[in-house]
């Protein structure tokens, strides 16, 4: 089965997208993303960087793991499952929001 089958329905069709109140600049692979109300900068690592890139309001959460997946040969379960934990992370921090498609 796939991963719509396997997790739930709501969580496969949230769209994340980036905070408006957030600034952020990719640096030799590496994000930098900045809260300006919080005035918090956080540096992500390459992947973390690449799924930011991704989140661009219009991609669902498994359409990010599908492109991250295979991009890093790795299977889309597992990615996906990493790619749902970092966002709802973001999201926690108020970084991104989500809208359901």
């Amino acid at each position: 089965m796939g991963i719509v089958a396997e997790m739930a329905f709501s969580s496969v069709n949230r769209i994340p997208m980036k905070a408006v109140h957030t600034a952020s600049q990719v640096i030799d692979g590496e994000a930098v993303v900045l809260d300006i109300p919080g005035k918090t900068l956080r540096g992500l690592n390459p992947v973390g960087s690449r799924i930011w890139e991704l989140v661009d309001g219009t991609r669902t959460l498994t359409e990010i793991a599908r492109v991250v997946a295979g991009e890093y040969a790795r299977s889309e379960e597992e990615v996906f499952q990493d790619v749902v934990f970092f966002l709802d992370e973001l999201a926690a921090r108020r970084v991104i929001e989500f809208k359901e498609c």
